[in-house]
């Protein structure tokens, strides 16, 4: 997921302080919130929230192509909790609700309508920390099951049609996130490069980069071709940055550099307008790569390990 956590503190009370917490979209980055079957039936307005990168959903027997992938905060019930002072925990954790919006829950919400359709209340642990460059690290790990009654029906992979579930049936969605705060000024390049990447979901593709950060002289620059799909953005315009230091960062040193810009997106001769996010970590232990050409419905690559421990906030 791509996007920013926004944190409110409230007063000292006794050992620990009162938080609440929100998610939004990548910052910078321009665009109304999209139609989809969620936004229909929500009787409010709902903020564009973390957007999510395509990935294939595997079981046993089947597989599922995941597309339009976002979180989106509940802004009927945000979520709250209380950090114990001594130990940075949050107090019996942390309950957030939010909708996942995604192309296999649309799809759910087609062929089983008896579906709820109220938004998923994930609970878990929290912990608020420094991290190693001085910068707040925020992280939660939040589940919540949900028995699926026998003969309700789930979608098969082609999201037309669905099959009836058997007993003790159960749906298990989850919200992680390991939010790292701004750090102070990063008066450096940010400077990275790769040829022949293969993202998660097997497409091929190279990018460049250099960001300036505050005080640096030079145009911000970021190349990005994916090979597979035969088309390639050039950044003109730099629209928001943020540089922060990962948990496996060495002596505190600013590896990861987040941004949105402006540029053409080129393709069979045809030229557009679109916006990039990017955000590339350069830690040798933990080296990331994510890139959304317009919110990801041109372009959407990333590296998610193919392990799920080695994600774990």
């Amino acid at each position: 997921l791509l996007g920013r956590i926004q944190v409110q503190f409230g007063g000292i009370c006794g050992n620990s302080v009162p938080i609440s917490i929100f998610s939004l979209g990548p910052g910078g980055f321009f665009a109304t919130g999209e139609i989809t079957p969620i936004s229909e039936l929500f009787p409010g307005r709902l903020t564009p929230g973390l957007q999510g990168f395509n990935e294939s959903l595997r079981f046993p027997l089947r597989t599922f192509a995941l597309d339009d992938l976002a979180l989106i905060s509940d802004p009927f019930d945000i979520a709250v909790g209380a950090i114990d002072l001594k130990s940075g925990k949050l107090i019996d954790g942390i309950q957030a609700r939010g909708f996942i919006n995604q192309d296999l829950l649309f799809a759910l919400l087609r062929v089983e309508p008896r579906t709820p359709k109220n938004s998923f209340l994930f609970r878990g642990p929290a912990l608020l920390q420094r991290g190693t460059a001085d910068q707040n690290v925020l992280r939660f790990a939040g589940t919540v099951p949900v028995p699926f009654p026998e003969s309700f029906k789930f979608p098969n992979p082609n999201f037309a049609t669905g099959f009836p579930v058997g007993p003790n049936s159960q749906l298990d969605p989850f919200y992680w996130f390991h939010a790292i705060s701004d750090g102070a000024a990063y008066r450096g390049v940010k400077s990275s490069s790769q040829k022949n990447i293969i993202s998660s979901t097997g497409d091929r593709f190279s990018y460049s980069l250099a960001i300036p950060g505050e005080g640096q002289a030079g145009i911000a620059k970021f190349e990005y071709d994916n090979h597979s799909q035969l088309g390639r953005f050039e950044m003109h315009s730099l629209a928001w940055v943020s540089f922060a230091s990962s948990g496996s960062s060495q002596s505190g040193e600013y590896d990861t550099v987040t941004f949105s810009g402006f540029g053409m997106w080129a393709k069979d001769g045809v030229r557009f307008l679109k916006q990039a996010v990017v955000q590339v970590c350069t830690s040798s232990a933990a080296p990331y790569i994510g890139i959304q050409i317009d919110s990801g419905q041109v372009s959407n690559v990333n590296t998610k390990p193919m392990l799920q421990q080695d994600v774990e906030p």
